[in-house]
């Protein structure tokens, strides 16, 4: 845990909204969860109730702003990234997709994506291929129309 602190903390150290992360909402840091990844315990870098108090009231800001999500995590598949991700990822992303999904607009859901399809369309369960950067523009196009 100290490890994490000390370099993935650090490194964060004169962003301006970690600054006020760190500042207000202290006690989060002190929760890391149990799972282990590269030897480091895992935790998201920003906080719940950051994100619905200091970065979702920004983003309401933003005129016609679309949201994209990020699709579910297929276990066992890395496509080509071959460092592995934390076990549990899925979850931590999922927790806050949820909170932008309630909490914004227009969103385009990847999570309606099945295994098949974030396969089809990304290169490791993150980034999009080119097939995938058609069906976003395609999505996003869908959502400017309505």
């Amino acid at each position: 845990m100290k490890r994490w602190k000390n370099w993935v903390l650090k490194s964060k150290s004169e962003n301006p909204y970690f600054k006020i992360a760190k500042k207000n909402y202290s006690d989060y840091y002190l929760q890391p969860s149990d799972t282990i990844y590269q030897n480091e315990l895992t935790q998201n870098l920003y906080s719940p109730l950051f994100l619905k108090e200091i970065i979702i009231p920004e983003l309401k800001k933003i005129d016609n702003l679309i949201w994209i999500n990020s699709n579910h995590f297929v276990k066992g598949w890395e496509g080509n990234f071959k460092k592995g991700r934390p076990l549990n990822i899925d979850k931590y992303v999922n927790r806050f997709d949820e909170i932008m999904k309630m909490e914004l607009q227009n969103v385009i859901d990847l999570k309606v994506w099945d295994i098949s399809t974030i396969k089809k369309y990304t290169i490791d369960n993150i980034h999009f291929n080119k097939k995938g950067f058609e069906e976003i523009y395609n999505m996003i196009q869908d959502a400017i129309k309505v």
